[in-house]
């Protein structure tokens, strides 16, 4: 059977995963997933194959000889024989497939310029043909399919049902898929394990830029982005839990990296700023010539307008452009602690400043609590409402 080379894109949240997809997107033996969906990944999924593979009664397997089923043989020993309805319902219920059929079916998808935009560009993908292909592909017939051999199918169905990559014909010469990873270094270690010869890139980011990205993100959740609010200050320094979780991840994606050639370890900002040195580096590392559409953000090899939407060039969501240097001081101390370049009065002053953002919250609730037991309910809703609006 045919099959494609094999390129993930993995790493931890707010890394540029996106970015780098849509760098890699235009190159003419490319072909990327339009959006993070894990549309093959989900094969390799550990709670996809325990599903594939969990036991089934005899009422079940009487049916076998008359449904469409495939099998996949696991890397590590086993066999799953799948009827064609339960594989639709492991791609549905083990990746974001359900946004792309929405997206497909839109004939749109949307890119997520910086924290709280959108935008909307052309999608023409076939995603009834994209089905049929995986139907006529994998339960037409008594093969046994290696995990690897299931990623060929659905990347080459994806590439033949992609109608808008500059033409139908330079799709299908498409000779490298790039697939989405979930985030969390655990993906590509997946990854490393079970498809050998995949080439996995893994995005990383300072830790005072993930902070700061992180806070965006939430505050973008409840519909507003001002990073001057109080309320942004209060998300930002009270994210100990997240810091530790990405200080775990750098580390092991260091040792993972040294502990593979088929990884490579690519730096937000290196990324974004010098985008041209980087794409050199990485069209290397998959094996491709470099052209200079690399440095171009695309979709389905159509080019995006960097003036119109900033991707490269420019960091969107750097905190060095927010805040202030007594504000960077205090999130730089949440990260990293006392600051040896500073005197032990100045690094208490930041302490104070950071110990006052991380009461600040638990102080406000505590009044809240009190306030709700000894007012009335209405002059209860006045005073909330006034803080709502002043402060």
């Amino acid at each position: 059977m045919n099959t494609i080379n094999k390129v993930f894109v993995g790493g931890c949240v707010h890394s540029g995963k996106n970015i780098l997809w849509r760098l890699l997107d235009g190159h003419p033996s490319v072909t990327s997933n339009c959006m993070h969906s894990n549309l093959g990944y989900f094969v390799l999924n550990e709670k996809c194959k325990k599903f594939f593979l969990r036991e089934k009664s005899s009422l079940t397997t009487d049916t076998f000889p008359f449904v469409p089923t495939c099998k996949i043989a696991y890397s590590t020993g086993e066999t799953a024989t799948v009827d064609v309805g339960n594989f639709f319902y492991g791609l549905y219920s083990f990746s974001t497939y359900r946004s792309f059929i929405s997206w497909a079916k839109g004939n749109s998808m949307f890119v997520n310029i910086k924290e709280g935009e959108l935008a909307r560009f052309p999608l023409n993908f076939d995603i009834n043909g994209f089905e049929k292909s995986l139907e006529n592909l994998l339960f037409t017939n008594d093969k046994t399919y290696s995990e690897d051999e299931v990623l060929d199918v659905i990347y080459l169905s994806y590439i033949k049902n992609l109608e808008n990559k500059k033409s139908k014909n330079a799709s299908i010469k498409s000779k490298y898929f790039i697939d989405t990873l979930v985030n969390g270094i655990e993906h590509p270690q997946n990854v490393v394990e079970k498809i050998p010869d995949a080439k996995c890139i893994v995005m990383t980011r300072d830790l005072e830029s993930l902070l700061f990205a992180n806070a965006s993100r939430i505050l973008a959740y409840k519909g507003i982005v001002d990073r001057k609010s109080i309320e942004f200050k209060k998300i930002l320094y009270n994210q100990n839990n997240f810091k530790n979780k990405m200080k775990v991840f750098n580390e092991k994606a260091i040792k993972l990296s040294e502990s593979s050639k088929n990884i490579a370890l690519i730096d937000f900002k290196d990324l974004v700023l010098n985008t041209e040195d980087t794409m050199k580096h990485l069209s290397e590392f998959i094996g491709i010539n470099f052209e200079k559409i690399l440095i171009s953000p695309s979709i389905n090899g159509q080019e995006i307008d960097n003036e119109t939407y900033k991707i490269i060039g420019n960091i969107n969501d750097d905190p060095n452009k927010y805040l202030s240097k007594n504000e960077m001081d205090v999130l730089m101390y949440s990260i990293n602690g006392f600051n040896k370049k500073y005197s032990f009065f100045k690094n208490l002053v930041i302490f104070l400043k950071l110990l006052k953002w991380r009461l600040f919250p638990n102080t406000i609730s505590l009044i809240k609590k009190l306030l709700s037991k000894v007012l009335s309910r209405r002059l209860y809703s006045l005073i909330r409402s006034y803080y709502k609006e002043k402060i």
